[in-house]
This record gives C-alpha cells, structure tokens and sequence, in this order.
C-alpha cells in the first residue's frame, strides 16, 4: 500500500490515479494565512498557539461530479522550541459521519467545552459557551490537524445539497479523503519535515 510521507514509512509510487490527485491539489492551494484564527468566541486570553480553520476543495481534484469542500482545523504545537522534531497529529472522529469538531473541542483540543461551559459569568453576560485550557491538549505534543470528511459531515459540505455518504460510496469516500490528506500535506510544508 502506498504511504508517501504522510505515512511516515518508505515513499513507494502511488498509483496514476492518486498522482493526478495530487498534482491537481497541490496546484490550487491558498495560503494558510488566509485561514488563520486570531480569536475564539468564549476565550478572553491570546490563543495558546496559532490555529487555523477553513475549507479545501476536494470535488474536481477527486474527480467528484459536485464540489466538495472538506472543512479543517490545524492547530500548531503550543510551545514550539525544535518545530521540525515535533510530529503532526491527525484526528478524525469515527463514522464516517461523525464530525471531528467534537473531538477536538471535548477531548483533546487546546480550548474545551465542558459541563462548566454555560454556567461562568461571561456565557450569563453574553450567551456564548466559556472555553477552557485543556492540561492535556494534544497540541502538547505536536501540532494537530482535523477535518470533517467525507462532506457533508460536520461543516464540511458538497454544492449538491442531496450528496450524501451512501451517495458517495466506498471507492469515492476514500478518493475524497486522499485527496484532502495530500492538501492538508501540502498545507503543512513548514513542516515537511515532521512525522505526520
């Protein structure tokens, strides 16, 4: 089976199919700083390091009969001092049709939502759920990256509002879910040289 980088194991030639994929995604990237978040609703403070959320088409570079957009989270390791020995962590949650955000916001992110999250005095004062720091966050460890696949998951979403995961089957599920790895692979070229 093919791993390429994202695997960490020995690069091996994936199949053309693949190879066009790729060479179509990595050709249509824009930049990360597009996407960067400088601040959460809930969280007074400065964020514990930079994040960044948005969406990457994946329908035509999966050769899709309708756009696809996955959408993503990556959040940088909180405490860099060597960036390229740390790993990069990818989280999906099970399904598929489980959105990842859940993970992310009750387990293992750097920003909770917890039974305490509406009961603070700010969420009294402005409705919105109070964040907390998670001592446990993954991003303690390395930098993480999430995403919602196969669209229409989570905030992920295809232009045709019928397409669904039985629509998609099998074969076009793990065709959209590659092609989204190898953007969010090329997204992370600062980090070309971390295990992901």
């Amino acid at each position: 089976a093919w791993q390429g980088r994202l695997g960490g194991g020995a690069t091996t030639s994936p199949p053309a199919s693949v190879a066009d994929m790729m060479l179509s995604a990595l050709s249509t990237l824009a930049a990360p700083a597009e996407h960067e978040i400088s601040s959460l609703p809930g969280w007074g403070g400065p964020l514990p390091s930079r994040m960044y959320s948005g969406y990457i088409d994946v329908g035509a570079a999966a050769k899709q009969p309708m756009p696809m957009h996955v959408h993503y989270v990556f959040i940088e390791k909180e405490e860099q001092l060597d960036a390229g020995a740390d790993p990069t962590i990818l989280w999906t949650n099970g399904g598929p049709g489980a959105s990842s955000m859940f993970g992310l916001l009750a387990e293992l992110g750097p920003l909770l939502l917890n039974e305490n999250s509406l009961s603070t005095p700010d969420f009294k004062r402005t409705g919105v759920p109070t964040l907390f720091s998670n001592p446990h966050a993954w991003t303690r460890l390395g930098s993480v990256v999430m995403f919602d696949c196969p669209p229409p998951v989570g905030f992920s979403y295809c232009a045709d509002p019928s397409g669904t995961v039985r629509r998609l089957g099998r074969k076009r599920t793990a065709t959209v879910q590659v092609t989204h790895l190898c953007r969010v692979e090329a997204r992370r070229a600062d980090y070309s040289s971390q295990a992901m």
